[in-house]
């Protein structure tokens, strides 16, 4: 089968990354205005579901590539 490609699930972590760092350190700094207050949170979820994607990838290719063998 063929192998799941890691530019698109590295990238997306990559990324959310920055974005969730930057809102928090807006959060911490106190910079957050009235009625923002989800942002951070949703940061959060965004970050872990593209790390959970890319999990997901390198363990597909593992079991495809341990079919194959």
């Amino acid at each position: 089968m063929k192998r799941i490609d890691y530019f698109w699930p590295k990238t997306t972590v990559q990324i959310t990354t920055i974005i969730f760092v930057v809102q928090l350190l807006t959060e911490l700094v106190g910079n957050r205005k009235q009625g923002y207050e989800w942002v951070l949170p949703m940061c959060g979820i965004v970050w872990f579901l593209s790390c959970i994607w890319v999990f997901y990838a390198v363990v597909i290719n593992a079991i495809r590539a341990r079919g194959q063998a």
